[in-house]
């Protein structure tokens, strides 16, 4: 947890180790779901803004590049080692993700997302 925009906003992240998403990336609510999911009993402050998370506007941000991340690391082992292959899937894969971001970054303030 760490402040943003000059102490007026918290911002949260939270890490986990993932192969290949088992899910729609592009389903917020079931983007969501997997992250308090996979964060659910855990003790400190996870349980408060797991809470906020449901009421968030977005949980876009830094989720992007490691969403980019995920992808690109299994599409190599996808490819058996064949890189041309696998990064053409990777552009297949990520393409609309990207874009549709882009567009949201657009139309934000200083391309940034909003927080939990």
């Amino acid at each position: 947890m760490f402040s943003a925009r000059d102490d007026t906003e918290v911002r949260v992240a939270l890490y986990f180790a993932c192969g290949p998403p088992a899910y729609d990336r592009h389903d917020v609510a079931e983007h969501r779901r997997v992250v308090a999911e996979h964060f659910a009993g855990t003790g400190w402050e996870v349980p408060r803004p797991l809470r906020r998370m449901a009421a968030a506007d977005g949980v876009r941000g830094t989720s992007q590049a490691l969403i980019g991340a995920c992808v690109l690391a299994g599409e190599p082992a996808a490819a058996d080692g064949r890189h041309t292959e696998a990064f053409a899937a990777y552009e297949r894969e990520m393409r609309g993700f990207v874009d549709e971001h882009q567009r949201i970054g657009q139309g934000m303030p200083n391309g940034v997302s909003s927080t939990l």
